[in-house]
């Protein structure tokens, strides 16, 4: 057993002190890892003498096509952790809902997401021919694959397991309430859906209270559109 596995091993005992999962909790359905892949218009850690600044909507076309992604532990594509359900663009980056795979492997990653002991997402993906020399912007991307890490490339990309009790269905029900159809917005209307999603997201990574209604979400999300323009 190597050290990587020994700290997460370590992990997992002293923040589980009731002890193993029962098998039936071991084989129940997982709830979805989630969280942002990247932030838009934030600087990478260092690559090799390069750093990148992945631009707003960098990956759309992913966004648009919904082709389920591997995700994989550390980038190794022979530890296969389970799939992408879901690749969103919002005002703060790129989300991802992600399920298990089922594995004994992927069942015991998933633990160490809740835990901590594998707590940020990395995502590999392809962009044209650039030179790799101080800050590269990337406005344009094709994702390949997803990976769970403990040594984040990129700042705000925090991973955790969705709260079995967290009221997903109250927040698409603000959105919908809120937006109506997506294709008569405005340009503004479309900023300020794009907001909310963000706003929403945030509540459900940091366990924040969610907007009590539509007006309020709408309120909110107009103050961070202002803040940002």
């Amino acid at each position: 057993m190597n050290a990587y596995t020994s700290l997460l091993c370590e992990t997992l005992r002293t923040s589980s002190p009731a002890g193993q999962p029962s098998g039936a909790e071991f084989f129940a359905p997982q709830p979805y890892a989630i969280g942002y892949a990247c932030a838009w218009d934030t600087i990478s850690a260092d690559k090799g003498g390069h750093r990148k600044r992945i631009g707003r909507n960098a990956f759309l076309r992913d966004v648009f096509q919904q082709v389920p992604h591997p995700v994989l532990l550390d980038h190794d594509a022979s530890r296969v952790l389970g799939r992408t359900v879901v690749i969103d663009s919002d005002s703060f980056g790129l989300w991802l809902e992600v399920e298990c795979g089922g594995s004994e492997l992927a069942r015991f990653m998933w633990r160490a997401v809740a835990s901590g002991a594998l707590p940020h997402w990395s995502v590999h993906y392809r962009h044209p021919p650039c030179e790799l020399r101080g800050v590269v912007d990337i406005s344009y991307g094709r994702l390949s694959e997803v990976s769970l890490t403990r040594e984040p490339a990129m700042p705000h990309t925090v991973a955790r397991l969705r709260p079995r009790w967290s009221n997903v269905d109250r927040l698409r029900d603000l959105l919908i309430i809120d937006n109506g159809s997506i294709s008569d917005m405005s340009d503004n209307e479309w900023l300020e859906f794009q907001a909310s999603k963000a706003l929403l997201r945030q509540c459900e990574l940091t366990d924040s209270p969610i907007p009590k209604s539509s007006e309020s979400l709408r309120r909110r999300a107009e103050l961070l559109c202002l803040e940002a323009a």
